[in-house]
């Protein structure tokens, strides 16, 4: 049998450079599924009404704003192939910036205009106006 020894050494350099680049895009992803645990966490001791139009709210904004942090997560490739090819990256820190922005206010167009959806989903009578209103709420925080 071939005897596998990877050189942890070898590759420090890399492990290190890669987890420069993964720690704020994990803080940032855990933040958001953070929040909406909190909310639903606050929100559970008051009623399962409450619980239940919070928790559909969030699946619907949780949907909308984990695309338009995909469609934001291309920027790190980008800016990670243009690091390994020895290219300063500083120099297109506005036009991300810029784009994040303007993607910022298209989800939360998106979000917003889920709203109206809410009545042909079949929701509960009972819950919709809940629903409608964290989701109104909870879109401003989008950007």
């Amino acid at each position: 049998m071939p005897k596998t020894n990877v050189n942890i050494i070898k590759y420090k350099q890399y492990i290190s450079d890669l987890l420069k680049l993964a720690f704020p895009i994990l803080f940032g992803e855990l933040g958001h599924i953070l929040t909406g645990v909190v909310d639903v966490a606050v929100i559970s001791r008051y009623s399962t009404d409450a619980l239940a139009s919070v928790s559909i709210a969030n699946s619907i904004l949780f949907t909308v704003s984990i695309f338009g942090l995909g469609v934001l997560n291309a920027i790190t490739i980008l800016l990670a192939n243009k690091r390994g090819q020895k290219e300063r990256t500083k120099k297109y820190f506005t036009a991300s910036f810029n784009f994040a922005i303007i993607m910022s206010v298209i989800f939360t167009l998106i979000s917003f205009s889920s709203i109206l959806l809410i009545n042909k989903i079949g929701f509960r009578q009972e819950l919709i106006h809940d629903i409608k209103i964290y989701i109104f709420i909870v879109s401003f925080s989008i950007p």
